[in-house]
């Protein structure tokens, strides 16, 4: 009788609905700090004096957890075993520190790492994770609990639980994925019972049992894991919020740059009442993942970053402030974690407080539609993921991303990301330009799209081997996109990034050359409407690499070298140090590389030639062949030549050459050059493999020296790879040196030599740089695409062109302000543009109207500088018409 009063009370009165996530506590609040300890803090002065210093400070949203570190409850509930010594303690401590949070006007989050539970893993062995690729480290898989096993309700049902008992506002998952993904080798789960039996229903198959993407059911099995995992992410969250329909939850999504497809979570589209979270540090890594966490199309999105302490509050919270500005320009919102109870946090905290609570209101997930990019699970997972990267670093698919990225960024065109589930007419006819810079694999779905969105007007950018395999990776016997536009490509790229090409690119009008090092697929033009626009190589062998033509009442770019990939050169230089392309500083032809040493560097390393090149090494590559060409100027030139890598081991062949001339190779003298001469240096590395250390010849000849040879160990005898190679003047003092005719080749077992790098400095000062290729192009892209809003200012100046119902707001963010710039009159200059009516413009910061000015259909808007950041609001006179 009970059970059925209760039915239909439940019946007469249903439980609310759950607050929008962007609404909760927690989803309004604007400092989030994660401070978290493994057990309680039982100090409860301790405890009230931290709380209350970060309150002061303008934190508005607070993260403590409800297990140790290695998921196992700190609460006795009978759901999930506790071995947590005093339970009834850590309640009582955690109940007191929630209400001490509260009292401050805080959220209180709790942290929880999804799968990792070891408790429940030790207690019940039916919630083990099953490994097909075992965990490499002994005990690790002692951690990991299965999803779709009893712990996926078990879990569900502890955090409904803990929020009840504790008043919490929410849960941040933290370790959500499926698999390990911390460690190297990377681990493969899960084909538990539970797993097996699920998999049989829904596919009729038994689980596979090894590694293998040539195997159909391990490619049906790696697409059923990304849908159980996001289907189980959005059960929790459902789940959670019924029961209490005012908290948040948030997902740190573990797939993204240097996080593999293994996690399960998808690179698509999949509902889940959540906010979409993640993590995060540098501006552009930052600007890529929260445009990474929007295009899952949720209310808010998140990237944390640790709080990281510099000597001064100032530092640290300029450094810090501009994470959280990078996240706002994106569309979505900072948090940060570190030591709540280190007295120096909440000083740092106090200065940004203030900037992210007059920026915060104004940042909207929706964007004024643009120049969009292709970002397929399809690609990423079933090709790309066919060729495990040799290292951490050598990631092509999503280096691509991130290079394109900035360089949109740059132009002032900064992108929204289409994945796969939304590559669809509705989605892509309000984008003005499509980006497909590696999308490999593709449906006939998805070509037919791309075909229908350039041909009703649109400009369609295709990279190499665009539509070469189907959407699992399987190359395909003909490219229906490619018959379709009239043309075709030779091949496709190395899975692993392996295959970069250094290319001497010269446009199809004639100028000067451009280096650039990237993946490369060679295309044949077959139908005649298409217009080269640059070529590959010289003279009678030098072929289109990027062309146009119109299609309907559009037009298509396609490209057979990756435009955007990070490889090549980078100059760095500062304070009174100078490293330019100069026609002083050729050996032969034009052009050559000067570098000015000097006092008062902002680092002993500049000037600086940076080189980064996708990873090679054994056991493909048995080594590597340096050589160029030197002259020291005037002054003590003390420079250094060296090979690394940027996963370990680091440190490769080093040749430097000290103020005297003597040549040295890792402290042993090799020979010596002569001022004002030229000489060549040809380094011959081979590789660590097979239980033989690295080693390497170093080589100096010239007019001015007798040839001398000399052999070395690098600094690391274990180095057996590479994708970073500098040239720099070390300390500080007055000196001048030349460089020219710099050439690094990948060695193989047998065979020829692979080029990897080719610098002769041919382009001149101006077309130098490797990116200035691609900011070409996108520039040209952007202008061609006609965008709704146009911004013009310096490329450090970002932009986010956000929509706010019948208003545009223009977001800018200076990279290179200060806190204290923050609307002062000083910066760089900034104005605006559109063919929209605008019948407002203002500075929603500085509190102050600016004045449009209209000139036939285009309106202008002169912004003034911009210290630190800006939003400026737009109102349409169509609109203000209307009302």
């Amino acid at each position: 009788m009970l059970i059925i009063a209760l039915a239909v009370l439940t019946t007469q009165f249903p439980s609310p609905r759950p607050v929008a996530v962007a609404e909760t506590r927690y989803g309004r609040s604007v400092l989030r700090f994660e401070g978290r300890t493994s057990t309680p803090e039982r100090d409860a002065s301790r405890r009230q004096t931290a709380e209350a210093a970060l309150g002061r400070a303008g934190v508005q949203a607070r993260w403590i957890q409800v297990v140790d570190h290695e998921g196992s409850p700190l609460l006795r509930t009978g759901i999930i075993p506790c071995s947590a010594p005093d339970p009834e303690g850590n309640e009582a401590a955690l109940k007191d520190w929630v209400r001490e949070i509260h009292a401050q006007g805080m959220a209180a989050m709790t942290w929880y790492p999804l799968s990792i539970c070891k408790a429940g893993n030790l207690a019940r062995p039916d919630w083990r994770q099953g490994f097909i690729v075992p965990d490499p480290i002994p005990g690790e898989e002692r951690l990991f609990c299965c999803p779709l096993s009893g712990y996926g309700d078990a879990m569900i049902a502890y955090l409904i639980e803990a929020i009840r008992r504790l008043d919490l506002d929410g849960v941040w998952f933290d370790g959500s994925v499926w698999t390990n993904i911390w460690q190297r080798p990377y681990a493969l789960t899960c084909n538990c019972a539970a797993c097996a039996t699920e998999f049989r229903a829904d596919t009729g198959l038994a689980l596979p049992t090894r590694h293998d993407f040539d195997d159909p059911v391990f490619r049906k099995w790696v697409r059923w894991r990304f849908e159980t995992f996001g289907a189980y992410i959005e059960r929790a969250a459902r789940e959670i919020r019924a029961a209490h329909p005012s908290v948040a939850v948030v997902i740190n999504h573990y797939h993204r740059p240097g996080i593999p497809w293994r996690s399960a979570v998808p690179i698509d589209r999949y509902r889940a009442d959540i906010i979409t979270g993640s993590e995060a540090t540098g501006p552009d890594l930052v600007d890529t993942t929260m445009r990474l966490c929007r295009a899952y199309g949720r209310t808010q999105s998140e990237v944390w970053r640790p709080f990281d302490l510099t000597p001064t509050a100032s530092d640290t919270a300029a450094t810090l402030l501009h994470h959280a500005l990078g996240c706002y320009v994106a569309g979505g919102h900072p948090s940060f974690g570190g030591d709540p109870f280190n007295p120096r946090v909440p000083e740092a905290a106090a200065l940004m407080a203030p900037v992210m609570a007059a920026v915060a209101p104004h940042v909207r997930p929706a964007t004024l539609p643009g120049v969009a990019i292709h970002v397929s699970q399809q690609t990423e997972t079933f090709y790309f993921g066919r060729g495990a990267p040799a290292a951490p670093a050598s990631e092509p698919y999503w280096n691509s991303l991130i290079a394109w990225t900035r360089a949109l960024g740059e132009a002032h065109a900064s992108p929204d990301y289409v994945f796969d589930a939304d590559f669809r007419a509705e989605t892509l006819r309000r984008c003005p330009a499509v980006l497909m810079p590696l999308s490999v694999s593709l449906s006939e779905a998805q070509v037919r799209e791309a075909l229908a969105y350039a041909r009703g007007g649109g400009l369609l950018v295709l990279g190499p081997a665009t539509g070469q395999a189907d959407p699992e990776g399987v190359p395909l016997r003909a490219n229906i996109l490619g018959q379709a536009l009239g043309f075709a490509w030779k091949g496709m790229p190395t899975p692993d990034g392996s295959g970069t090409t250094a290319l001497s690119i010269r446009s199809a009008r004639g100028g000067l050359p451009v280096s650039h090092v990237g993946m490369r697929t060679p295309v044949t033009l077959t139908d005649r409407a298409w217009r080269p626009l640059y070529l590959a190589g010289s003279g009678a062998q030098a072929r289109p690499c990027v062309a146009t033509r119109a299609y309907g009442k559009g037009s298509v770019i396609v490209c057979d070298t990756d435009l955007g990939a990070q490889a090549g050169p980078m100059l760095v230089e500062g304070g009174n140090t100078r490293c330019r392309v100069s026609r002083e500083a050729a050996r032969e032809g034009r052009y050559g590389l000067r570098y000015v040493d000097a006092p008062g560097a902002p680092a002993p390393y500049y000037p600086d030639l940076e080189n980064r090149i996708t990873w090679f090494g054994a056991p493909k590559h048995s080594g590597c062949s340096l050589e160029f060409d030197v002259r020291l100027v005037s002054g003590a030139p003390h420079v250094s030549i060296e090979m690394r890598s940027s996963s370990g081991p680091l440190a490769g062949p080093i040749v430097q050459i000290a103020p005297d001339g003597a040549v040295m190779a890792d402290g042993k003298r090799v020979g010596s050059v002569r001022t004002g001469e030229w000489a060549h240096i040809r380094i011959d590395c081979t590789f660590a493999s097979g239980g033989v250390p690295a080693s390497y010849v170093t080589t100096v000849s010239g007019s001015s020296v007798g040839a001398a040879t000399a052999t070395a160990t690098p600094g690391n005898p274990a180095f057996c790879g590479m994708d970073w190679l500098v040239v720099y003047g070390i300390g500080e003092q007055d000196a001048t040196f030349d460089l020219d005719n710099l050439r690094l080749s990948r060695v193989t077992p047998s065979g020829p030599a692979e080029p990897a790098i080719a610098l002769d400095f041919e382009e001149g000062p101006s077309g130098f740089e490797a990116d200035r290729f691609a900011r070409r192009l996108v520039a040209d892209i952007v202008a061609r695409a006609s965008l709704k809003v146009q911004v013009t200012a310096p490329r450090h100046v970002w932009a986010g062109i956000q929509s706010a119902g019948e208003r545009i707001l223009v977001h800018l963010h200076n990279r290179s302000g200060r806190i204290s710039d923050l609307n002062r009159r000083s910066g760089p200059r900034v104005s605006i543009a559109t063919d929209m009516p605008v019948a407002t413009a203002r500075s929603l910061l500085r509190r102050t109207n600016l004045r449009p000015v209209k000139s036939g259909a285009r309106t202008t808007i002169q912004v003034g500088p911009v210290g630190l950041y800006d939003v400026i609001e737009l109102t349409s006179a169509t609109k203000a018409k209307r009302r």
